[in-house]
This record gives C-alpha cells, structure tokens and sequence, in this order.
C-alpha cells in the first residue's frame, strides 16, 4: 500500500527594503488582517525587517501610528533645512542630506534604534509568537551575505540585527554587533524569497515597494504559490520620512492587496466587483454605437480600422503597463485618464463618481491650462517632480496634448480627417488622441 504524505502548507510573507516607501507594507498587513490570511514564516530585508519585526510580535496599531506620525528625523539625526513638500525645498533637503552623509561618513540611526526599534519592538513578545522570523543583512566592509533567524539571535540582540538589517551605507553609518559591522541587507538580497523558502514555503506572498539593492532571481518550486503584491504607483522617496506621504502608501497597500486577492478590481484605481461587470456592459454597448456612428465621425472612422485597433490597443497596452483584456479594457482609458489628471487612487471609486471627477478636472485643464498643483502636501520623490514638471512641455505632456485633441474633436473633425499633420500627430501621441475620444465622448453621447 502506497500512503502519500500531503505536504504541509507553510505560508510565508517576504518584505522588501525600501526606506520610507516601507508604510506600503502596512496597508498590505491591514488587508491580510481582513481577509484572514496568517503566516508561519516572515522575511525581510532594511525597513521590511523592521515591519516584519512589528507584524511577528502583532501590533498593527502601534505600527499604523507610528508611520502615520513618522518624519525623518524620527529616523535619522538629521533635520530637514526647509519644509520639503515644494520642489525646491525637496532640493535643499536632498542636498543638505547628501552633505551630512558624506561629512559623518553616513548619518547616525540612534533615534530609529532608540524610538522606533528600541520603542515599539518587544523582543520577548516576538520569541513567543513560535514564527520563523528571517532578516538579511550584509557583514561590512567584506561585504558577504548574512541571513539569520529569530531564533538563531542571542537575546538581547534583535534589536541590533533589525537596525544593522536597515543601515543604508553610505547614507547611514553601519550597525556593531560584537567584533562586526552590518549594513542594508539590500546589497545582496532585496525580497528574501530564499530565505523564506529555507524554511519550507509553500506560499509565498512577496512585497516590493521598489527600493533600492538587488533582487535576485530565485527558482520558485513548481508547487509554491507566489502572490506579488506591488503597487504601480511611485510611493516617494527612499530617506526622507513624511507621515502625510505614509499615509498615502498604506492605502495603496491596503487597496492593492485587496485587488491582487479580487475583493476590488481595477489595476491603476479601485473598484468594486459588481461596478465593473455593469460597466463593461455599458462601455460595450457605447463602444458599439461609436462604431456605427455617421461617416463624418473622424473618431467612429479611425477606431473602425482594423489595423488603427492593433496600433491603438498595442500602444495602450504598454501605457497602462499591463495585461489588457476584455475586461480590462473597459476600464484601462479611464484610468490612464484619471492618472494624466492626477485624481488621487486612494479610495474606491462608482464609476459615475469616477466619470464626473475626470470631467471636472479637463473643465480645470482647460480653463487654467495645467492640473500639475500638489492636492497633497506630502515629500515627492525627484522622479514625480520630473513627471509633473514635464506637463508643462508642449508635445511631451500628455495633458497639453489632450487639450489639443479635445479642442479638434469638438470643434473641427473636418481638420482631422484631411490634414496629415494631425494623423501623423495621432500617430506619435495615441494613448493621448485615446483619452481626448473617450473625454470627448464622455462630455457627450456616454453620459446622455
């Protein structure tokens, strides 16, 4: 007789390193809560250990606050010059970081390890909870890997280890322990899926917040479930700490887990379930009626086109940076649309809502030429300084270019259909010539 022994399951949560991006990882663990899933093991790399250290020992409430009210200097020893919510505070601020770091040859952690660490994390609770608590860290100056378990740490030391785990050298000055130095775990292993599969994983649910360091290619066995939860959106910068920002990355956390488990639908916004079905039989319906409009119609015309559908779809396909099926498309323009005009993605959205909110906000486009304000005063990272900095160019801003698009749809088809100036433009900017349509259409025939 042949008995099979059914494997048992082991659920494992891999955190990322990331900084101030880490308050993400929060929302996640909200959501989890919600649904119920529970873990055995838990690994993590910098600030994903430092989460890791709070979700183990189970204080989601002091963990929520204490990301809710964190500045940097609740972090490092470093007082941010100016406010650095604007653009050129942002500047003063990196630049005066860079100065310190470099004078100190990296900045102290003593309040993270003091207030934070020291602050929030019971070492004894974390023992107790009988959970393979895994950290990456990285032995200083040789460089070599080092993974460690909670159990494998002398007491009286996770502290220590959770803080050298966090030392982003050479920004931060490295971590002691006994005759060692240790910095970010990041250097070597960014998402420590390996260490996570070391102690038996059979289900992995991994969170990137994009930081900084190397995430390795691991070979997943066949039977391992992997559940990446990531968001889409930038989620700020690595070092500088702002509890508004922090708040932010919780609710993208907390809603895109709820999306990857299908409680919500949507990719770049959130929507409930049965709100998208119903939807996709009114985008349907409507699209078939732009299809069969009068031949006049430039835009009925051009979407008509077998070979313009390829084109258009290809390239919406690679703005909206994923997968684009039936269902997905229903809703993909509209949120490409929504992102172009900066509608925050923070709450679940009706799609009458949604519709109304994105009409209101080309109303302002048009009448102030320009929606790139900060309706949140939050730290952006210089990357989301750059992209809102560059809708002010003629012809690299999609907002401009919808502009233009909208002005031609409703007040000269006739141009569109004749010149080849404006095809060859359609051509250069389609997702941009896609959103005017569907504001165009909106305004007009969608809403009727």
């Amino acid at each position: 007789m042949t008995v099979e022994v059914e494997k048992k399951k082991k659920t494992a949560l891999v955190l990322g390193g990331g900084g101030a991006r880490g308050a993400y990882q929060i929302g996640v663990w909200q959501a989890l809560i919600e649904l119920g899933i529970k873990f055995e093991i838990v690994t993590g790399t910098s600030v994903g250990a430092l989460n890791g250290g709070l979700i183990v020992q189970g204080d989601y409430e002091a963990a929520l606050e204490m990301w809710q009210q964190i500045e940097t200097n609740h972090v490092l020893e470093f007082e941010t010059p100016v406010n650095a919510t604007s653009f050129r505070g942002y500047q003063q601020t990196v630049g005066a970081f860079i100065f310190n770091a470099f004078r100190k040859k990296g900045i102290s952690a003593s309040p993270l390890k003091e207030t934070i660490i020291e602050g929030l994390l019971d070492e004894e609770r974390m023992r107790s909870k009988k959970i393979d608590f895994g950290i990456a860290l990285t032995e200083f100056p040789s460089m070599r890997q080092k993974f460690i378990f909670l159990d494998e740490i002398p007491k009286g030391l996770v502290s220590s280890y959770l803080l050298g785990s966090a030392s982003f050298f050479p920004a931060m000055q490295p971590t002691r322990i006994g005759e060692k130095l240790y910095v970010d775990g990041g250097y070597h292993d960014n998402i420590p899926i390996d260490l996570a599969l070391s102690k038996g994983a059979t289900n992995l649910i991994v969170v990137d917040v994009k930081g900084p360091g190397i995430t390795k290619s691991i070979s997943v066995p066949a039977d391992c479930q992997v559940q990446e939860i990531v968001s889409k959106w930038p989620l700020g910068a690595v070092l500088l700490f702002d509890g508004a920002r922090s708040k932010v990355n919780i609710n993208l956390g907390y809603l895109e887990t709820l999306k990857s488990y299908q409680r919500l639908s949507g990719s770049w916004y959130s929507f409930k379930n049965a709100d998208v079905q119903q939807h996709q039989k009114h985008f349907y319906q409507a699209f078939r009626e732009l299809l069969n409009q009068q031949p006049t119609d430039f835009v009925s015309q051009f979407v008509g086109n077998e070979k313009n559908q390829e084109y258009l779809l290809k390239r919406l396909r690679s703005a909206w940076r994923g997968r684009i099926g039936k269902l997905e498309l229903s809703y993909a323009l509209h949120e490409l649309t929504a992102k172009m005009l900066h509608i925050e993605p923070t709450k679940i959205y009706r799609f009458p809502e949604f519709n109304q909110l994105i009409l209101t906000k080309i109303q302002q486009l048009q009448e102030k030429n320009s929606v790139t304000e900060n309706e949140l005063e939050m730290i952006y990272s210089g990357e989301e300084w750059l992209d809102r900095y560059s809708q002010e160019i003629p012809f690299i801003s999609d907002q401009k270019m919808v502009l233009y698009f909208v002005t031609l749809l409703e007040n000269n088809q006739e141009q569109l259909s004749q010149s080849r100036n404006l095809q060859w433009l359609i051509y250069r900017k389609p997702v941009a010539f896609m959103m005017a349509a569907y504001l165009y259409y909106l305004r007009g025939k969608l809403d009727e």
